[in-house]
């Protein structure tokens, strides 16, 4: 890993996929912000889930296309997973390497009762650097070389 003496911050794209307030208590499917994986060679996604009521059935996959509207697109072979209504306040991690189509969406299915959730779009593999952040990303700190003191 010769990128170890850059700060992560520089060589991948952080991207809101589910909000909070998109991902607030409900048992309604919520589709996640389209990326644009040009530039990048996979997607990496984070998926936080907060309190599920009881009997919620609930799953996640991605999904892909050719078109940014994302008009028909395709599931992600492999990667859907089921959350069961005990996993609360658990994460769930779908890596996707060299997906075959540009635009990618995650999809949370959201049945029977609620659930809270939250993801977030981590890009990698970018071609050009440093990786300009998305809109959603609103304050990026580093440090080098950190040493103690006050904050």
């Amino acid at each position: 890993m010769g990128w170890t003496n850059e700060h992560l911050t520089k060589r991948v794209k952080f991207t809101n996929a589910i909000t909070i307030a998109e991902g607030a208590t409900a048992s309604t499917d919520v589709e996640g912000a389209v990326i644009d994986m040009q530039g990048f060679t996979g997607v990496c996604v984070l998926f936080m889930v907060g309190p599920i009521t009881s009997g919620a059935v609930t799953h996640i996959n991605l999904v892909q296309s050719d078109v940014v509207g994302m008009t028909n697109p395709d599931d992600l072979a492999g990667t859907k997973q089921t959350i069961a209504d005990t996993n609360d306040n658990t994460t769930f991690i779908i890596d996707a390497l060299r997906p075959q189509k540009r635009f990618i969406q995650l999809h949370c299915d959201r049945a029977t009762q609620a659930a809270t959730v939250v993801a977030e779009y981590i890009q990698y593999g970018a071609t050009n650097l440093p990786v300009t952040q998305s809109t959603g990303v609103t304050g990026v700190e580093v440090f080098k070389d950190v040493v103690a003191g006050t904050k």
